[in-house]
Parts: structure tokens; C-alpha cells; sequence
């Protein structure tokens, strides 16, 4: 890539600075995308909503209870797997990937610098649900009749765990949005996947449970098991669970890449 100088020369950039300016040209869009900031809503109050309302309807006896209260940070990953959907495949229905390419030939440096500005966009959402989810956490527990005992650890691990897993669902969500090129379809799909699919295999299939999406987000969140059943039967240990969530994201977003380098543009 180069840009030009005040004296009308033209510098060639180096492939960290092309990326650079093409993670911050898509930060600037999606500023100004509607349904990004919509999305970011709704993942927030996702994660609030149901932390309240299991608060309200539940009880905190022990420590597994207080550890999956503060793994709520990562519930709201389906929205910010869907925000990344919408974000990559409005770029088609709505063609502005045709300017983008204008703008920045190299589609290469488009392409990532789009999956990378959705993570940094995941990360803040992270960052503030983990945060959520632990301010309301500690404050049920203060107020609380018998508390259970808070690990600072088990604190550390929720937030670190909440926020690198929507940090991964957003970058996901653009790899899957840039495959698709059909929000309706993507959205439908992914809906149709987490809320039906990936629970009942789960449920069916204990050992492939624990590497289902809602498994793994709960897994990294710091939760314990779930007795009773479901994607939570067995879990991952975080680490583990941060890579295979980190290893989905980068094998659809190679194959995304691939398939946008080879597709015209609309």
C-alpha cells in the first residue's frame, strides 16, 4: 500500500501500517453502523438481564454458585457473534465493499483489518460485561444472608475468560458473515444452531457438548459443571476451551479469507 506525501510522492506503508489504517478505517465505520451499536445493546443487557433475574429467582450457597453467576459475562455471545455476522455480510447487501476495495485495493488488508476491528470491538464489550457481572455479583453477595466465599482468583478468571471469549465470538461472527454474504440466512442459522442445535447435541452427546460454543463459553467464564445435564455436563479447562474457541474463529476466518479473494465483487 502507499499513501501520498505533502509534496506528492508516494511512501510505500509497511503491511503493519496497511493493517493498521485498515483496522482503524473499519473502527470508524462501524462508529457510524446503527446496527453495531443495536447489537452491543442488546449483548449487555443479555448478560445483565439474566444475571438479575438468576439472582432474583435463585439463591448463593456455595462457591460454584458465586463462580456461575460471574461466568454471566459471557452470555451475550450470541449477540456479539451475530453483530460480527451482520457487520461482514452487510458489506455485500449493502455493497460497500465496493468502496472499501476502492479505497484499499489490497483486499487482503481489508479483510483482516475488518475481523480485527470486530475483536477490538468484542474486547470492549468483554471488558464491560465482565465488569457488569461482577459489580452486581459482589453486590447480591454483600447483601446476602450466609455468603459464600469470593476468590479474587475466581474474579480474575471470569473477567479474563468473559472477555476473551467475546473477543473471539465477534472475530467468529465476521468470519461466518464473510462466508455467508446473506444476513437473513447467517442470522437464521446461527439462531437456529445455539439455541436448538448445540443444546441438544450437547445433551445427547455429553463428550462433544463440552466443545460446543455454550460450553466453551462457560468453560472460559469459570463455571463449574452442570449436574444436571446439558452443554454444561462437562467442561474444558479454560485454557483448552480459549483454544478451541480460538481455533474455530481462525479456521473459518481462513476459509472466509480464501473466499473472498476469489469471489468478484458484487
Amino acid at each position: 500500500m502507499t499513501t501520498a506525501t505533502a509534496t506528492g510522492e508516494r511512501r510505500s506503508l509497511s503491511p503493519a501500517q496497511g493493517t493498521g489504517r485498515a483496522v482503524v478505517a473499519e473502527l470508524i465505520k462501524l462508529r457510524g453502523t446503527p446496527s453495531v451499536w443495536l447489537l452491543a445493546a442488546l449483548a449487555l443487557i443479555a448478560v445483565l438481564l439474566g444475571l438479575v433475574l438468576t439472582i432474583v429467582l435463585g439463591q448463593i450457597r456455595t462457591v460454584d454458585d458465586v463462580r456461575s453467576l460471574l461466568s454471566f459475562s459471557g452470555t451475550g455471545g450470541f449477540m456479539v457473534i451475530l453483530l460480527g455476522l451482520v457487520v461482514a455480510a452487510g458489506e455485500y447487501r449493502y455493497r460497500t465493499i465496493v468502496p472499501t476495495a476502492l479505497g484499499e485495493p489490497g483486499r487482503a488488508r481489508s479483510f483482516w483489518g475488518q475481523i480485527l476491528a470486530l475483536g477490538l470491538v468484542g474486547l470492549l464489550l468483554g471488558l464491560v460485561a465482565s465488569a457488569s457481572a461482577t459489580v452486581i455479583t459482589l453486590a447480591a453477595l454483600s447483601v446476602a444472608t450466609d455468603p459464600p466465599p469470593v476468590a479474587a482468583l475466581d474474579v480474575l478468571a471470569a473477567v479474563v475468560g468473559g472477555t476473551v471469549y467475546t473477543t473471539i465470538a465477534a472475530m467468529l461472527g465476521g468470519a461466518i458473515g464473510a462466508l455467508a454474504r446473506n444476513q437473513v440466512a447467517g442470522a437464521i442459522a446461527m439462531f437456529v444452531y445455539l439455541s436448538m442445535v448445540d443444546p441438544l447435541v450437547g445433551m445427547a452427546f455429553p463428550n462433544y457438548g463440552q466443545f460446543g460454543p455454550i460450553a466453551l463459553g462457560i468453560a472460559l467464564g469459570g463455571a463449574s459443571p452442570d449436574p444436571s445435564g446439558g452443554p454444561g455436563a462437562l467442561l474444558l479447562a479454560p485454557v483448552v476451551a480459549g483454544a478451541v474457541w480460538f481455533g474455530y474463529a481462525a479456521v473459518l476466518s481462513l476459509a472466509a479469507f480464501a473466499s473472498t479473494l476469489r469471489r468478484e465483487l458484487p
